[in-house]
């Protein structure tokens, strides 16, 4: 999250329901946001690298 190149500020949409994810895409990008929408709250701290792989920790 943040400021993008040109001003354009980035959003990170976490929501369960891949509707409700749709939906909030479809509305911040009519809006000129930069979208990165996730199902999970460990997938978005993954993007934004505050988490590293749980699977890779699991197998070590």
């Amino acid at each position: 999250m943040g400021m993008a190149k040109d001003n354009q500020f980035h959003v990170l949409a976490v929501d369960d329901s891949i509707i409700d994810r749709m939906l909030i895409e479809r509305l911040l990008k009519t809006s000129s946001f930069q979208v990165t929408a996730v199902d999970s709250a460990t997938k978005a701290l993954k993007f934004l690298g505050l988490v590293e792989d749980v699977a890779s920790e699991i197998h070590q």
